[in-house]
C-alpha cells in the first residue's frame, strides 16, 4: 500500500504534514514549486516529489498512489471528483487535522470534517469533540496521533535552533517575550487582531518583546486592512511581525508567554508549559478547555499591564490545568502506532 501527503496551496500547513510524513516515512506531493521549496529549506529531512502540472500530479496518484493524507476538505472533494472522472480506482482519504482546536464547536452549523472518509486525531480530546458534534459517526474510523509534531521538534531541535536566532534577530534586546497569534475571521468570526491591534502597538512597554503571527488567511481575506493593521507596529522596535517562519514548535521553544484567541497554537504552546492569556472574542469562551487552562483578558484592562501583574500567579498557579489539559488533548500515543494503524487499512 502506497501513501502519500499531499498540499497544493497553504504553506501553512507543511508544518503539519511535514513531521506526519517523516515520521511514517512517506512522501509529500505537489506541483507547486514553492511547497517543494519550504520543504527544503525548514524540513530537509523530508522526500517531496514536485511535479509539473496537475495532470501530472493526478497521473502520478492513480499510478502509485492508494492512500492520500490532506488537511483540507475542499481538496478532498476536488481531488476525488477529478480522479473519479479519469479513473475507477478506489483511493483512500485521511484527513489531518491541522491543530487541536476549539474552533467549529461553537456554532453547531459548521462540520469541517463532514463527508470524510477517515481521519486522524491527537487524543481523547478531538475524539470528545468529535462526538459531540455527532461527526465521528461519519467517519469511517478515527488514528490517534498523540503529538508528532513535538516528538519532530524535539528530533531536529538543534537545526532549528539557529534558524529561529536568525528570524527573531531583529528584536534587539533579550527579555519577555510575547508571542500573539491571532486566528482568522472564518464562520465564527473569532478573531481579535482587528480589534486589538491599534491598543497593541500603543501600548507595548519597552520591556516586553511582542512577536506577532498572524494566521495567513487574515491577509488573505483582507489584504489592505490586515497590510494597515499591521503597520501600526512599525514604530515599535520591540515588536516583530513573523512573516517567512514556516514551523511553530521552534518559534514556541523561544518565547516566555502566549497571548491569543482561537488559533491552535494555544494547545501548542502547552507542550512548553507557558502561561497562556486571551483577549475574548466569544460569548462563550469560558466554556472551551483551552481557556481553562490561562486567563482571559477584561476588555477594560491594558494588556500588557495585566499580563504583568498575573504573569507569575498564571506560571505557577495554572501549571496542573496546562498539564491536564495537555494529556486530554495528546495523550501519549507513539509514531509506532501510526505506521502500525495505517498497515491495517
Amino acid at each position: 500500500m502506497n501513501i502519500a501527503c499531499f498540499e497544493e496551496d497553504d504553506i501553512h500547513l507543511l508544518d503539519h504534514l511535514c513531521p506526519l510524513s517523516y515520521f511514517l516515512k512517506i512522501p509529500l506531493i505537489t506541483s507547486n514549486a514553492l511547497i517543494e521549496k519550504v520543504v527544503n529549506d525548514f524540513y530537509p529531512e523530508v522526500v517531496v516529489i514536485k511535479l509539473n502540472s496537475a495532470n501530472e500530479l493526478l497521473d502520478y496518484i492513480l499510478k502509485h498512489i492508494d492512500v492520500v493524507i490532506m488537511t483540507r476538505q475542499s481538496s478532498l472533494f476536488e481531488l476525488n471528483r477529478i480522479l473519479k472522472a479519469f479513473s475507477n480506482k478506489t483511493i483512500r482519504y485521511i484527513y489531518l487535522p491541522h491543530g487541536q482546536s476549539d474552533k467549529g464547536f461553537s456554532d453547531q452549523y459548521i462540520d469541517y470534517l463532514k463527508g470524510m472518509d477517515l481521519s486522524f486525531c491527537y487524543g481523547n480530546l478531538m475524539e470528545h469533540q468529535l462526538k459531540s458534534r455527532e461527526i465521528l459517526q461519519t467517519l469511517n474510523g478515527i488514528i490517534k496521533t498523540g503529538n508528532f509534531r513535538l516528538a519532530y521538534f524535539r528530533v531536529f531541535k538543534d537545526f532549528y535552533k539557529p534558524v529561529i536566532q536568525n528570524i527573531l534577530s531583529p528584536l534587539k534586546k533579550e527579555q519577555t517575550t510575547i508571542l500573539y497569534t491571532p486566528t482568522w475571521n472564518d464562520l465564527e468570526n473569532l478573531s481579535s487582531f482587528e480589534v486589538m491591534a491599534n491598543n497593541l502597538s500603543k501600548h507595548l512597554p519597552d520591556h516586553f518583546n511582542l512577536i506577532i503571527k498572524l494566521h495567513p488567511f487574515l491577509e488573505k481575506e483582507n489584504p489592505i486592512k490586515t497590510c494597515l493593521l499591521t503597520h501600526l507596529f512599525s514604530k515599535n522596535e520591540n515588536a516583530l511581525l513573523l512573516e517567512n517562519c514556516h514551523t511553530i514548535y521552534p518559534l514556541l521553544d523561544h518565547i516566555d508567554v502566549y497571548l491569543g484567541d482561537f488559533s491552535s497554537i494555544g494547545y501548542d504552546a502547552l507542550s512548553f508549559d507557558l502561561p497562556l492569556f486571551f483577549f475574548n472574542t466569544s460569548n462563550h469562551l469560558k466554556s472551551f478547555p483551552l481557556f481553562k487552562a490561562g486567563m482571559t483578558i477584561p476588555k477594560s484592562n491594558d494588556t500588557f499591564q495585566f499580563i504583568e501583574e498575573n504573569l507569575e500567579s498564571n506560571r505557577s498557579r495554572m501549571r496542573t490545568l496546562r498539564k491536564k489539559l495537555y494529556d486530554q488533548a495528546f495523550g501519549n500515543y507513539s509514531c509506532n502506532d501510526l505506521s502500525a494503524a495505517l498497515s491495517s487499512l
